[in-house]
C-alpha cells in the first residue's frame, strides 16, 4: 500500500495535473519537477544516482526505492540535509536559465496545486498512522551513536517536530531515537512536518509561494549542505 500511494501520488502530478508541454522543458531533467517537489513534500530522501533511472525512450525521470521517506533521511549516520536531489550536474540539464527558469515556475504550479487540495491530502496521508507496514522511524544500527550530551541538547528540539532544518540534521548526527516510544507519535510528528510544508510554514512564518519555492531550491543548491553529505549519495555530480 505504501508503494502505491507514492507511485498514484506521481501518477497523478505526471499525468492528470500535466501543464502543456510549452510551459516545461522537454528535457529529462526538466521533466523531473513534479517528482523532485512533490518528493520534497512528503520527505522522500535517499535520492543518490543508483534510485533515479532514465527512460531511454521518453527521456523521463524515473525514481524507485522509497522507503526513506517522511523526513527519514535526517535520522541516517550522515543525515541529509537537502529537500531534493538539485546538484550542478542536474542544473546543467536546465539549460541557460538554470534552477531560475522553467523548473522555479513548474515548482511555484506544484506548491500551489498542494496548497489548495492540501486537506485531501492530509486525509490520504492519515490513513499512514493505522498502516502497521509503514516504519516511522530508523532501526539503532542506522542511526550515529553520539556521546549523551549530544543526545540531551537535541532530544527536546527532536521532540517538537517542525520542517527539515539544522535541529533535525542535529538529532540524526547524534543518533537520537527515544526507547518504548508509540509509533503513533512518530506518524504524527511526520505528518504534522508535511502539514507544516503544505500550509508553507518556515517555523512560525508563513511564507507565500514564490518565497517558499525560492527557499527550498536554495536549500537544495547551498553548497555547505551539500558538502556534508555522505559521498556515496554523490552531491558532487
Amino acid at each position: 500500500f505504501f508503494f502505491f500511494f507514492f507511485f498514484s501520488f506521481f501518477f497523478f502530478f505526471l499525468m492528470i495535473r500535466r501543464p502543456p508541454r510549452s510551459t516545461l522543458s522537454s528535457s529529462s531533467a526538466a521533466s523531473d519537477v513534479y517528482k523532485r517537489q512533490v518528493g520534497y513534500f512528503l520527505g522522500l530522501g535517499d535520492r543518490h544516482l543508483s534510485n533515479i533511472m532514465i527512460d531511454y525512450r521518453s527521456g523521463e525521470v524515473v525514481h524507485i526505492d522509497f522507503g526513506i521517506a517522511f523526513d527519514k533521511g535526517t535520522l541516517l549516520k550522515i543525515p541529509e540535509t537537502v529537500p531534493f536531489r538539485m546538484t550542478r550536474d542536474v542544473i546543467d540539464g536546465f539549460g541557460i536559465q538554470g534552477a531560475s527558469g522553467e523548473f522555479k515556475s513548474g515548482c511555484e504550479m506544484i506548491t500551489r496545486v498542494m496548497r489548495d487540495r492540501r486537506v485531501l491530502l492530509q486525509t490520504v496521508l492519515e490513513a499512514f498512522i493505522y498502516d502497521p507496514l509503514v516504519k516511522w522511524s530508523l532501526d539503532v544500527d542506522n542511526v550515529k551513536k553520539g556521546d549523551e550530551a549530544s543526545r540531551r541538547s537535541v532530544s527536546v528540539a527532536v521532540q517538537q517536530g517542525g520542517d527539515v532544518g539544522a535541529d533535525e540534521a542535529a538529532a540524526g548526527a547524534a543518533g537520537v531515537k527515544p526507547k518504548n516510544k508509540p509509533r503513533a507519535v512518530d506518524a504524527q510528528r511526520a505528518l504534522t512536518r508535511v502539514e507544516g510544508r503544505l500550509k508553507g510554514m518556515d517555523g512560525s512564518e508563513v511564507l507565500s509561494v514564490e518565497t517558499h519555492v525560492k527557499r527550498v531550491i536554495h536549500q537544495a543548491t547551498d553548497p555547505a549542505r551539500l558538502s556534508g553529505l555522505f559521498a556515496g549519495w554523490t552531491p558532487f555530480v
